[in-house]
């Protein structure tokens, strides 16, 4: 919708409803990925992988951030013929996503992901089979191996997250500081500024798929 916007104006400008909804779905939707994937690191250091269980959490998940989310449907509004946020929410806003969004799905993976690579490592050296020599070599390579394929997993996983994320906070700064700051933007800037938004959303969607 953002890149049809370009050519034939942004529909949500003309509509309440789409105004309010377009946010407000983006968000829920959005932060559930971030969060399935969060769980799922969890469930790793956990592991408590049952059907019933993720369905649970899955439910939970999806009903937590109906309701959390539901600030977007109050508060977005048409602002001078635009669909927009008001200078206080705005705010409030950029904290919201600066923390939720930037700050726990990154540092929960991080801290459960460490712990199951920790947890497996422990495994490791508790696990003394009685068996020859050449068998018990086999076997430790063979363990020390799936640690580094998981620390490898886990790297590049966090690293996909915080690299595809990074630059969707700091668009939100820039645009909140100028807003404050009464910065006349021309035409040029608000185009040049709407489509680095969009492209920064675009990089986030690997993290919520």
């Amino acid at each position: 919708m953002a890149l049809y916007s370009f050519d034939y104006g942004d529909p949500a400008s003309n509509s309440m409803v789409l105004c309010k909804l377009r946010p407000y779905l983006s968000n829920v939707w959005s932060q559930m990925g971030r969060y399935f994937v969060a769980l799922a690191c969890i469930d790793r250091f956990r592991i408590f992988s049952q059907l019933s269980t993720a369905r649970y959490l899955i439910g939970i998940m999806t009903i937590v951030w109906s309701i959390a989310a539901s600030h977007s449907l109050v508060m977005t509004t048409i602002i001078d013929g635009r669909c927009g946020m008001t200078k206080l929410y705005s705010t409030i806003y950029t904290i919201y996503i600066l923390v939720f969004t930037s700050l726990i799905p990154p540092v929960t993976m991080t801290i459960f992901e460490y712990m199951t690579y920790r947890n497996m490592k422990q495994l490791r050296t508790r696990i003394q089979p009685i068996r020859n020599d050449d068998m018990i070599d086999r076997q430790s390579f063979s363990i020390t191996s799936r640690d580094r394929q998981l620390l490898t997993m886990v790297i590049i996983e966090i690293l996909v997250y915080v690299i595809s994320m990074s630059l969707y906070p700091v668009i939100l700064l820039e645009m909140l500081i100028t807003n404050y700051m009464n910065i006349n933007k021309s035409p040029q800037y608000l185009e040049i500024e709407s489509f680095i938004y969009t492209i920064a959303t675009l990089l986030g969607f690997p993290t919520t798929a």
